[in-house]
């Protein structure tokens, strides 16, 4: 889980937060070189975006590592407000359905909150889909999550590791929970994740 936790970060540093700043240098080079005040206003702005964008990726990987508000405010508004804030950061609508009817161990609602934020971030970035829909639902003996998205989908190969890092991760998390992880996805039909919990 540590492992692929890691792998996930520095993807997510790799991918996201590296381009901006090749870009914000790209953009501080050619701001020297160009003398139409124009272009220099255009190019201001251009490098004020980017450095917006780096602040919203940042604090996106910093989220997800350690949410603040969710001893405080608990796992279904915590996730409420990161649904939230991808809607705006990836122009994606999230339908959320929730039937919690219990407080979960702060643990146990870490590694919740960590494995859908992971997936749905996945889903957001990655699967081309206009919506994303999470449900969850607890029950006196387990809890159970599902999400699906209406993305292009993808492949799963016969031995199942084409997965991203993502996918890997929640998976991994929910294994070491002692629960089941069922991901089913075809070309141009989106994908679908089911996870059940124990409790």
């Amino acid at each position: 889980v540590q492992d692929n936790e890691r792998k996930r970060i520095a993807g997510d540093l790799h991918d996201n937060i590296g381009p901006l700043l090749a870009a914000l240098k790209i953009n501080f080079r050619r701001f020297i070189n160009v003398k139409d005040q124009k272009k220099q206003l255009e190019l201001m702005q251009k490098t004020e975006d980017i450095i917006d964008d780096s602040i919203i990726e940042i604090r996106n990987v910093a989220h997800n590592m350690m949410p603040k508000n969710l001893s405080s405010n608990g796992l279904i508004n915590t996730l409420s407000d990161y649904f939230g804030d991808m809607e705006q950061l990836y122009s994606k609508k999230i339908l959320f359905n929730h039937d919690v009817q219990s407080i979960f161990e702060p643990e146990l609602q870490m590694n919740i909150y960590r494995i859908i934020s992971e997936l749905v971030m996945n889903a957001a970035k990655h699967s081309a889909a206009d919506v994303i829909t999470v449900c969850i639902f607890s029950e006196t003996k387990f809890i159970s999550v599902f999400i699906q998205d209406n993305g292009h989908g993808f492949e799963l190969n016969h031995n199942g590791n084409k997965k991203s890092l993502g996918i890997q991760s929640a998976e991994s998390r929910v294994h070491f929970l002692q629960g089941k992880f069922k991901l089913q996805s075809d070309p141009g039909k989106g994908s679908t994740v089911n996870i059940e919990i124990p409790l």
